[in-house]
């Protein structure tokens, strides 16, 4: 085997590790990619496919990868287009096995532009991935890229010309904790927030009359029922003295 051979494998297994990423795949799926552009009103083009593999036949292991997800002349153009008109680069990702898994992802392709269409792929999703498993997927203008481009790819960006970028994405990967159960501040007593607001709101409201001097109004029926009770008293008492004023006086005429 040559040297020239040699290095020419090592070049393609760079590429290969530097468009994809190393991580626990359960199982193997696809995800096909479309793109569209907003104020152009333009069809789902496809745009390649995210692969994942268990198992990857070049490196062995776990990997993620993105096939066939390059911009042409045309692909530029029309996001050129699309800045300048101020609309959205929208990207859809379909299961091919499950059309019910999709996600979406929008970019303003100023930024792709302003990046030298050095772009980057962030998985949001617990480990293993497997299908479902993805909470969502983020395509974002990577600007920690590094100043390299190929001399014959060239871009129009007004009245310059930029170089255009190497043929890969960057893959990421956020990572989600699964959690055992809901985890509350101390403060906080586990309420969902619209609970929370609807306690506040009644807080808020005025209070009627009765629930403001609920305790004034007692008293004063507290001392009405008192008064009552006292003239009644008070006239069985008299009614009591005239009877036996009565009785002694009829007790001295005999």
């Amino acid at each position: 085997m040559s040297k020239n051979t040699i290095y020419l494998i090592f070049l393609i297994s760079t590429f290969s590790l530097i468009n994809s990423l190393i991580v626990e795949i359960e199982d193997d799926f696809n995800l096909d990619i479309d793109y569209r552009l907003e104020k152009q009103e333009s069809s789902w083009t496809k745009h390649g496919k995210l692969s994942f593999r268990k198992t990857d036949p070049s490196t062995y292991k776990s990997t993620a990868s993105l096939i066939d997800f390059n911009f042409s002349q045309k692909m530029k153009k029309e996001i050129q287009n699309e800045c300048k008109l101020k609309g959205n680069y929208i990207l859809q990702f379909t299961n091919s096995k499950n059309i019910s898994e999709r996600y979406y992802s929008s970019i303003n392709p100023c930024e792709l532009i302003s990046s030298n269409f050095h772009d980057k792929l962030i998985i949001n999703s617990m480990t293993p991935i497997k299908q479902n498993r993805i909470k969502a997927l983020y395509y974002i203008a990577d600007e920690d890229f590094e100043d390299e481009f190929d001399d014959d790819d060239d871009i129009e960006d007004g009245n310059k010309k930029q170089k255009g970028k190497k043929g890969f994405t960057k893959i990421e990967l956020s990572k989600m904790n699964k959690l055992d159960g809901p985890i509350f501040n101390e403060e906080d007593d586990g309420t969902d927030e619209i609970t929370k607001k609807k306690k506040e709101e009644k807080k808020k409201q005025p209070q009627s009359i009765f629930g403001r001097y609920w305790y004034i109004i007692a008293i004063v029926m507290f001392l009405m029922m008192f008064n009552q009770d006292q003239p009644q008293g008070q006239g069985q008492q008299g009614q009591g003295q005239q009877g036996q004023g009565q009785g002694q006086g009829q007790g001295e005429a005999k």
